[in-house]
Formats: C-alpha cells, structure tokens, sequence
C-alpha cells in the first residue's frame, strides 16, 4: 500500500491496483470522449464555429447595409430631380395663372402633354420592334431563297422511299421474330 493522501493528522492508504483505477479513469477523462478531444477543446472549437458564423453573417449585413444606402442616395437624388421639376412646374403655372389662364385648363393642358409625350415613346418602341421585324423577315427570306421547289421536291421523294424502306425492314423482322429466329442485325 502507497499512502496517497496525507494531512496533519491523517495518512490515507490506498491498494495499489486502486490506484493504478484511478489514474486509468483520469487519464480518459483527460483524453476524452468525443474524437479524442477534452471539453476545454471542445469548447473552444465550438466558440471557434460560432465566431467564425457571426463574421459570415456580419459580411452579409454590411454589404446589405451598403446596397441599401446605394439604394437610398439613388432615392434621394430623383426626390431632388423631382422637387426641382415641382418647383419649376409651380413657377410655369404661377406665370399661367398670373396671365389669365385658369388654373385647371393649365392641369389638362399637363395631362394632354404628358399623354403625348407617353404616346411618342410608344410610337417609339413600335418603331423598333416593326425594324426588328422587317430584319428577321428579311433574313428569313434569304434562307428560304437557297432552296428551291425542285430541292424540297427531291428531299420528299427521299424521304418517302426511306420511310417504305423501313417499314419493309420492320416487316422482315417481324416474320423473323415470328418464326423464333433473332434476325441478324
């Protein structure tokens, strides 16, 4: 026997193959469990995947963060686009009204010009797309001049005598299969 604690007024033996239990339970403890790893380095390695997440989320956010400040200068400036045209808009109708012309005359003779400043831009579009039609018609067309009637007349018969061709073929094997023979292929 090893004494194995000791006090002032105590001394502990403890057998030697208790002994030998217990630093065999402390050495696994300190080994430990999951993949050969302590708690302490556990822990730290989840911290470690915790910080690691909360600065991928962090990125994230702050590229967010500039897109919507992009976003709201872009808002901002049109606002002031649109304050400055407002205000020229009231100086126009105020010099209008001071004329004598009337004050809602003046809001459909807006309407009138916005309706026709839309309706030119539709002009606009459909002018484009009757372009791009006349080009894709005009190629079109020149594709179609390479062949002939007599061409398309010739690749029919072709393809009439192939098709006889295969329903003969389709006949032979037919009969062969029927009789118990594997045609030969």
């Amino acid at each position: 026997m090893q004494p194995v604690l000791s006090g002032p007024r105590w001394i502990v033996y403890v057998p030697k193959k208790a002994l030998n239990s217990f630093q065999w339970s402390d050495r696994s403890y300190r080994r430990g469990l999951v993949l050969g790893l302590t708690v302490a380095e556990l822990f730290l390695l989840l911290l470690f995947l915790l910080l690691l997440a909360l600065a991928l989320l962090n990125k994230q956010w702050r590229n967010e963060e500039k897109q919507l400040s992009k976003e709201k200068e872009e808002i901002a400036k049109e606002l002031a686009d649109n304050r400055v045209e407002i205000s020229a808009f009231e100086i126009v109708k105020q010099q209008f009204v001071d004329n004598g012309v009337d004050p809602e005359k003046f809001d459909e003779l807006i309407l009138v010009y916005s309706d026709y400043i839309r309706d030119e831009n539709q002009l606009e579009g459909l002018e484009r797309e009757l372009e791009e039609e006349k080009s894709a018609r005009q190629s079109a067309e020149e594709k179609l001049s390479y062949f002939e009637d007599e061409d398309i007349s010739d690749v029919i018969q072709e393809n009439k005598s192939l098709k006889e061709k295969v329903k003969e073929q389709t006949s032979v094997i037919g009969t062969l299969s029927g009789r118990g023979r594997d045609p030969s292929c």
